[in-house]
């Protein structure tokens, strides 16, 4: 993830980064990269019935 003070901006992430533990990290499976030209990304769908049921 790009660390700039734009990008982490951008997605929302106000707040600095902390250290999380490595154990715990480990588990976890690669995701989309995170990029301040993704976060900006308009997308043109709508989210379909969001009324619940």
């Amino acid at each position: 993830m790009d660390a700039t003070g734009a990008t982490r901006s951008a997605l929302g992430l106000l707040a600095a980064p902390s250290p999380a533990p490595w154990a715990a990290l480990r588990l976890l499976v690669p995701g989309p990269t995170l990029s301040r030209a993704s976060a900006l990304l308009r997308h043109d769908a709508g989210h379909g019935d969001v009324s619940p049921r």
